[in-house]
C-alpha cells in the first residue's frame, strides 16, 4: 500500500499543475461554482425569523424600490381616478401619456425573458390603434375626416370594451401596486375601456363635454340630445336616460363588421403569416415566448383535435395554428358585440367598468394576501443574503 500511497499526492498535484499550465481559467470556474454551491447552500439555510434588528433594517434598504413603486401605483390610480370623473376631456392624454411609458417599459422587462413578441398581440395592437386614433385626429383635425372617424370610433370602442374589457376577468389581471408588470397588464385591458367611457359618456356629462373641448372624436350628430340622457339642462343625473340612449344610435353591425374588418387585416392575416408561419421556426429555435405557445400548454387535446381535423388539409404544422386564430377571431367578435349594449346604456357601461375594477382589485388582494405576503421578505432575503452577516 506505500506505492499508491505515496502516489496519490503526486497525482493530486500533477492534476493541480495541469490545471495551471491550461490557465488560471479553470481554476477560477471551480472556485466560482463552489463559491455560488456554497452560498445557495446558505441562502436555503437563511430565515427571516432569525434576523436580529440591525440585520432586518439592512434588509428594508432593499426594499425600498417596491416602496416607491408602491407609491407610484397608488398616485398613478388616484390621478387616473380623478381625470376620468372629474375632467373626462383631458382623459384620453393620460391615457396617452402612459402608453408611450409603460409599454416600452413592458418591452424592455420581456426582453430579458425573451417574451418581447407578447407586444404582438391583440390587445397591445389595440392600444396603439387607439393611440393613433387620437394623434391622427389632433394632426389632421377630427372634423376633417367624419365618417371615417366615426367608423373608427365605433370600431375602437367595441374592441376596447369588449375583448380587451372582458381580459381583466379572464386572465385574472390583478391591482397590485408595487408591481409594474400586474400594474401594466390591468392598465392595457381596463384603460383603453375607460378612455372609451369617458368620450362615449363624458363621465355622466354627456359626450358633449368632451367634444365641447377637443372636437376629435366623432361619436354623435347631435350632441345636446345625447347629453340630455344623462343629464338634465340644470345639471340634474337624467336618471330615466341612464337605462338606454337611442340619441347617439348605432346598429349592432357598427360593432360587429368594422372591428372585424380591422381586426382580420389590421391584425389577424400580418400575424398568422409573419408571427406563425414565416417565423414560426426561429421563435421555436430561439426559445422566444408567444401567447400560441401558452395555447398549446394548456389545450393540448384540442391542438390535437386540430391536427386531426384540419391536419390533411393544411398541414400538420399549420392545423393547431390556423385553429387557435379561429378561436381568436371568434371571441374577439363575440365579446366585441356585447359593446353594442354599452354603448347604448350609461348604467349597464358603467357598472360593467366599477365590475372590472372590483375584479382587479380582488385579484390584487388575493395575490397580497395568499401569494406574495407569505414570500416577500424571505424572497428579499433569498436575493440579499450579506443582510444576515
Amino acid at each position: 500500500n506505500r506505492p499508491h500511497a505515496t502516489s496519490a499526492p503526486r497525482h493530486a498535484s500533477q492534476t493541480a499543475l495541469a490545471y495551471a499550465g491550461s490557465g488560471s481559467e479553470k481554476l477560477n470556474d471551480w472556485a466560482r461554482l463552489h463559491a455560488r454551491q456554497m452560498k445557495q447552500h446558505r441562502v436555503s439555510t437563511l430565515s427571516v425569523n432569525e434576523l436580529d434588528r440591525a440585520q432586518r433594517s439592512r434588509l428594508q434598504q432593499h426594499m425600498r424600490h417596491d416602496e416607491l413603486a408602491c407609491t407610484a401605483g397608488v398616485s398613478n390610480a388616484f390621478v387616473t381616478a380623478i381625470l376620468a370623473f372629474r375632467w373626462p376631456m383631458h382623459f384620453w392624454l393620460w391615457h396617452l401619456v402612459k402608453t408611450f411609458v409603460l409599454v416600452p417599459w413592458r418591452y424592455v422587462r420581456f426582453k430579458a425573458t425573451k417574451s418581447e413578441l407578447y407586444l404582438l398581440d391583440w390587445c397591445y395592437v389595440v392600444s396603439w390603434l387607439i393611440n393613433g386614433l387620437a394623434l391622427f385626429a389632433v394632426l389632421v383635425n377630427g372634423a376633417e375626416y367624419g365618417s371615417l372617424n366615426r367608423e373608427l370610433v365605433r370600431a375602437g370602442f367595441a374592441m376596447a370594451s369588449g375583448p380587451l374589457a372582458w381580459s381583466v376577468f379572464v386572465f385574472r389581471n390583478s391591482l397590485v401596486f408595487h408591481d409594474v408588470d400586474n400594474m401594466t397588464s390591468v392598465f392595457i385591458h381596463l384603460s383603453p375601456a375607460l378612455l372609451f367611457w369617458c368620450i362615449r359618456w363624458g363621465a355622466g356629462m354627456g359626450p358633449g363635454v368632451v367634444n365641447a373641448h377637443w372636437h376629435l372624436f366623432d361619436v354623435c350628430d347631435d350632441y345636446a340630445a345625447a347629453d340630455a340622457c344623462v343629464q338634465s339642462p340644470d345639471g340634474e343625473p337624467n336618471f330615466a336616460g341612464w337605462l338606454w340612449c337611442d340619441a347617439c344610435p348605432a346598429q349592432p353591425a357598427e360593432f360587429l363588421v368594422y372591428p372585424a374588418l380591422v381586426y382580420v387585416f389590421g391584425w389577424s392575416i400580418p400575424y398568422f403569416v409573419i408571427i406563425l408561419w414565416w417565423l414560426g421556426p426561429w421563435i421555436e429555435r430561439s426559445g422566444k415566448e408567444i401567447l400560441y405557445d401558452y395555447f398549446k400548454k394548456v389545450q393540448p387535446a384540442l391542438c390535437e383535435w386540430f391536427e386531426m381535423r384540419l391536419g390533411p388539409i393544411v398541414g400538420v404544422r399549420l392545423a393547431p395554428r390556423l385553429g387557435y386564430m379561429f378561436l381568436h377571431f371568434v371571441s374577439i367578435i363575440g365579446f366585441g358585440a356585447t359593446s353594442f349594449f354599452l354603448w347604448h346604456s350609461f348604467l349597464l357601461h358603467t357598472l360593467f367598468m366599477v365590475w372590472l375594477t372590483l375584479v382587479a382589485v380582488h385579484n390584487g388582494s388575493t395575490y397580497s394576501f395568499r401569494n406574495f405576503a407569505f414570500r416577500y421578505a424571505q424572497k428579499k432575503l433569498n436575493e440579499h443574503p450579506e443582510c444576515a452577516e
